[in-house]
């Protein structure tokens, strides 16, 4: 009968340095960890900075990891307990394989200890437990450049096969001492494919799919992208292999006058299961039910992409279509994505190529010496902001003098003055160096997004009329020529909706706010100049009285902690209420609309209340927007400049979704800047990848 071995092996890979490789490892332990796993995450990628170093100065890390240890004898030991921990202490991997295992002395104990004992390394049940790497003799203060071990285990094969053989010592020590404790090794693995990596995959497909999972991590780079696939293909190309070797062996010890049918790439591994060279090794290719496993993708193998921007000049581009146009017709990867490409999407998350290492403090940190640039922008910026004042001030202090009519037509100049205020802070951030800044800047954080998102909608409703959705710069005249129009819509809107529904819309400032400007940027620019505009009317009389009528049916407490922004940003249409809520309206556009019209209605309202949830708290967005810029810049004393991505995740919660107060916001950002944070999106692909292996967390 098959037994499941009580551990995990994940191997971390890339073709190349730089991608965020050693990021996704340390994500993936800290998700491990805070499962109750035992961990331990070991540094293979040998040309590389030693991990061991950037966690040290991290804030963050340090708290959640444990750096591995290595004390030889008492004298020592006696002054390591009276300095404390030290650089010089720390155990690195190689300097263990080349004074240890290639002079034939036991390796060092496991033991499960918060304290530091004599030979032994202390694992911490509640830390990620880490060893690093580093060829150079960084603490020979005579000669750092010494190197610690032959280089010949990165190019020869045989010494690559003793590194994987002391490997193997490590690991099956360690698990052996957290036995009836879930455990996972995670490898940090060397980028490319040559020396010890592919030694590593040769033993770790011997251990079979059920242990041994591989995540590769690649850029947006074209071949990046193409050597992510090949890599993928070689892995299942080795599973395969072995999983037919193994078959055949079966079928010969079954019948041994049975002609055996070996490939050329078979034959080693056939040799090796004959000649019994693999012990609990074999435990997955022994039975035959396994091929479905091997062909299944998404339970061992999986990629992640880094958003690594290309830049235009002042212009950062995210190319998005080289994706498609590399990886679109790839059947390995298609496999993966279950035959749908769209997924793609779920696999990327984020990368500032000013940043080595995210989300390690060290690397997140980027000592500048910008000179007068630095004022520069804070004067430049500056002066935008008191732009921004002046042109809001002067509204306000006129607002009840100026004509009625006219005050939706300022506001709609409101909002096209602050898409370009953005803008020319934007310019100003590339234009004084700051790119890496310039760069956290997503499109939907742009005051025009969420209107150019519902104007988007309206056009393609009314694609094949004659009289169509055209989107026009506005005047006072189709102002007032609105408000005049808003009488008739209050009508309607009072014949479709209840007395407390319409109580609520019409008391509640907000929200008649926000519709009112929504309808006039929406339809000014259709007026009675064509046919559809009674039904555009009536398309967003129709969902208004839906949102209302969500909206009354919040209990009182529900109230109290979901504000009206937060509840419009969110707000989402079922598919039973697309059915049921009167929404077959005669609409022209919606009964000619070629796509699929429950999806899309649900969609448009989607939009239309994330737009008046963003125009609600325009200025206040704005705000914040400007004043996480500040932070990320000049407002940094000694011209350090700490760039985090999480700081995407904190305005994404403000501006687009309102699930955080500005003011904890500030809170949030102001203790971000003290002590590095993850990004939530890295996390929540991880954890998707890990679902689809079927780990239990």
């Amino acid at each position: 009968m098959k037994t499941v071995l009580p551990f995990k092996f994940i191997s971390v890979e890339s073709r190349k340095g730089g991608v965020g490789k050693t990021t996704a490892a340390l994500n993936l332990a800290k998700i491990f960890k805070n499962s109750g796993y035992v961990v331990l995450l070991i540094d293979i990628d040998i040309t590389g900075t030693n991990i061991i170093y950037d966690l040290r100065f991290s804030s963050f890390w340090k708290d959640e990891t444990n750096s591995l240890e290595l004390i030889e004898d008492d004298i020592i030991l006696d002054k390591y307990l009276k300095e404390g921990e030290s650089d010089k202490y720390k155990a690195n991997l190689l300097d263990i394989y080349e004074r240890f295992f290639m002079c034939g002395k036991a390796l060092p104990d496991w033991k499960i200890s918060d304290k530091v004992e004599k030979k032994t390394f202390s694992i911490k049940l509640n830390k990620i437990n880490v060893i690093g790497s580093e060829i150079y003799n960084v603490n020979n203060s005579v000669n750092p450049n010494r190197l610690i071990c032959n280089p010949s285990i990165l190019f020869d094969e045989l010494h690559s096969f003793w590194f994987v053989e002391f490997l193997k010592d490590i690991c099956k020590s360690f698990i052996n001492v957290t036995k009836g404790e879930k455990t996972v090794i995670i490898f940090d693995n060397s980028p490319g494919f040559v020396g010890v990596n592919p030694t590593i995959q040769e033993w770790l497909t011997d251990v079979g799919p059920e242990i041994s999972k591989f995540l590769t991590v690649t850029s947006l780079d074209k071949q990046d992208l193409i050597s992510c696939e090949k890599a993928i293909e070689e892995l299942q190309f080795i599973y395969e292999s072995k999983y037919n070797a193994a078959k055949e062996f079966r079928k010969a010890k079954l019948n041994k006058n049975q002609d055996i049918d070996i490939k050329k790439n078979e034959e080693n591994f056939f040799i090796r299961i004959a000649s019994d060279s693999l012990t609990d090794e074999m435990n997955y290719y022994e039975h035959d039910d396994n091929k479905k496993f091997i062909n299944d993708l998404n339970k061992y193998q999986d990629f992640i992409i880094n958003k690594v921007p290309k830049y235009w000049g002042n212009l950062i581009n995210y190319d998005y279509d080289i994706t498609k146009a590399t990886l679109g017709n790839s059947k390995i990867i298609n496999k993966i994505l279950n035959n749908d490409f769209k997924k793609i999407s779920k696999k990327y998350v984020y990368f500032d190529n000013y940043i080595s290492n995210q989300f390690i403090e060290s690397s997140l940190t980027k000592s500048t010496k910008r000179g007068d640039n630095s004022k520069r922008l804070s004067l430049a910026i500056t002066k935008i902001e008191n732009d921004i004042k002046r042109k809001t001030s002067i509204e306000e202090y006129n607002w009840e003098y100026i004509d009625k009519s006219k005050k939706y037509y300022l506001i709609n100049n409101k909002i096209n003055f602050l898409q370009v205020k953005l803008t020319e802070v934007i310019e100003k951030l590339n234009l004084y160096n700051y790119p890496e800044i310039s760069g956290l800047i997503e499109n939907d954080w742009y005051p025009k997004a969420p209107f150019e998102t519902v104007k988007q909608y309206l056009s393609e409703l009314s694609f094949d009329r004659e009289y169509y959705y055209e989107d026009i710069e506005l005047n006072e005249m189709d102002s007032e020529r609105m408000y005049n129009q808003f009488i008739n819509i209050e009508n309607i809107i009072n014949e479709r909706i209840s007395i407390k529904s319409r109580n609520i819309f019409l008391n509640n400032f907000e929200y008649l706010f926000s519709f009112k400007t929504l309808i006039f940027i929406f339809l000014a620019p259709i007026g009675r100049r064509y046919p559809i505009y009674e039904e555009f009317i009536e398309l967003f009389t129709v969902l208004l009285s839906y949102q209302i009528n969500k909206f009354i049916k919040l209990t009182e407490s529900e109230k109290k902690i979901v504000s009206l922004q937060k509840f419009l940003a969110n707000e989402i249409m079922k598919d039973d209420d697309i059915k049921n809520y009167e929404l077959k309206f005669l609409f022209h556009g919606y009964r000619n609309y070629s796509g699929d019209k429950e999806s899309f209605i649900s969609e448009f309202y989607n939009a239309f209340c994330k737009a008046q949830s963003r125009l609600i708290d325009l200025d206040n967005d704005f705000g914040f927007l400007i004043y996480v810029i500040r932070k990320a810049t000049f407002e940094n004393k000694n011209e350090e400049l700490k760039i985090f991505p999480y700081i995407r995740d904190i305005l994404n919660a403000v501006i687009i979704n309102k699930t955080v107060s500005r003011s904890e916001a500030r809170k949030s950002v102001e203790k971000g800047f003290a002590s590095a944070k993850y990004m939530a999106n890295f996390e929540d692909v991880l954890k998707d990848i890990l679902k689809r292996w079927e780990v239990k967390l």
